[in-house]
């Protein structure tokens, strides 16, 4: 997996872009089983996965907070490289911290950990090419990952599905 996800480095436009989309999918699939899993073990303990249809949330998670996110993540692995160079530990260490801040989620951040895991993976592996590069390519996979969650709930809000 980890392979996987650093070949977006080595690739160029369209291919960058196909591989990026596949990137979202090994986020956003996981993160949801991980969510409904975590659900169904505990239901009194971890409420169902609500991504309710406001659009000052949806602009938030689609816009504002992959960008917001994506530079608190430089700044995590900017401080985390004075202690170590060990990848598996930074990638490691991003994936608690990111479920940490996002354990206020019905799942307790359990869901976050595997997304932002894929993400730091991602981030530091395109970081070898450039800061530009992890910052914008990471974002846009945050933000189309937040996009898609939205609209695979989007049934359920429109149709009480």
């Amino acid at each position: 997996m980890i392979a996987f996800v650093q070949r977006i480095a080595d690739l160029r436009g369209a291919a960058q872009i196909r591989h990026g989309l596949a990137v979202v999918l090994l986020m956003v699939i996981p993160t949801h089983a991980i969510a409904w899993a975590a659900h169904l073990i505990a239901p009194k303990a971890l409420a169902a996965p609500d991504y309710t249809w406001r659009w000052d949330t949806i602009a938030a998670a689609v816009l504002l907070m992959p960008v917001a996110e994506t530079y608190a993540m430089r700044l995590v692995f900017f401080v985390l490289r004075k202690a170590t160079q060990r990848q598996w530990v930074l990638y490691a260490f991003s994936a608690l911290l990111w479920g940490l801040v996002h354990a206020g989620h019905e799942s307790r951040g359990l869901h976050a950990a595997w997304g932002f895991l894929v993400m730091s993976i991602c981030y530091l592996s395109l970081e070898k090419i450039s800061v530009r590069q992890a910052m914008i390519g990471v974002t846009i996979i945050h933000a189309t990952g937040n996009a898609l969650t939205y609209l695979v709930y989007l049934p359920r809000e429109v149709f009480g599905i």
